[in-house]
């Protein structure tokens, strides 16, 4: 039986809250605002009958359905049945989520990875996300936390949040990372609401192996994974 898994990215309901995973299983599926919709999404700029979900060829598809905010993969705005793959983002107006294909095996080989992430919640979305990639992983909430877990599982890579307005807090914790933790062999991965090309935006350094742009790219982020040695 077909079945797809929408992993939320992004906190996009009235009250601030994520809604949950969601995995679905009968299609074609309706997504929209909508009583009679499938899939009904607590978000008020998704129209009342946003996008269809279906199967085809043994490939999950996506069809906007004329919605007043549109529907992207991957940041492009599509106009046409478009085919979702593993780890595509499907974004319907300012809802986000991360696309899993329980069908599919993980690429590249499975690591460990530390996630450090104060808010409970992102943490909770990459954690799914990453063990659903056939990762192992731990989750720091701070820099202390952090360095202790490091010394623990031996992190393959570390996935570190950069909160806006504190990002050289941020960089302290890699910088720690590295040095007080001994990871020099791990690859770090810096994730920032501002693109690395921007100006006075953090940047590959000699602590912070590359830098993602929030919201999560995903693809992006299992790119990156799979390149670990």
């Amino acid at each position: 039986m077909p079945e797809l898994m929408l992993v939320p990215i992004e906190r996009t309901s009235p009250d601030g809250a994520s809604p949950a995973a969601l995995r679905l299983s009968e299609f074609p599926c309706l997504v929209g605002r909508g009583p009679d919709c499938d899939l009904s999404l607590n978000d008020p700029m998704v129209s009342r009958h946003h996008c269809r979900l279906d199967w085809q060829d043994g490939r999950p598809i996506v069809e906007d359905l004329a919605s007043r905010n549109g529907t992207r993969i991957n940041g492009e705005m599509i106009n046409r049945r478009s085919q979702l793959s593993e780890g595509d983002l499907l974004q319907l107006a300012h809802t986000v989520f991360a696309v899993r294909l329980h069908s599919e095996l993980p690429a590249g080989m499975p690591r460990r990875v530390l996630v450090v992430e104060d808010d409970a919640e992102v943490a909770e979305t990459l954690v799914a996300l990453l063990r659903g990639w056939g990762h192992v992983v731990e989750v720091a909430p701070d820099g202390e936390g952090a360095v202790e877990a490091a010394y623990t599982c031996r992190p393959d890579a570390v996935v570190l949040d950069l909160h806006p307005g504190n990002e050289a807090r941020g960089l302290e914790v890699a910088h720690r990372l590295r040095h007080e933790a001994g990871l020099r062999e791990a690859r770090v991965l810096a994730l920032s609401r501002r693109p690395p090309q921007a100006g006075g935006a953090v940047r590959p350094s000699r602590d912070v192996d590359g830098v993602l742009t929030k919201p999560l790219d995903a693809p992006a982020l299992r790119r990156a994974l799979a390149a670990v040695d």
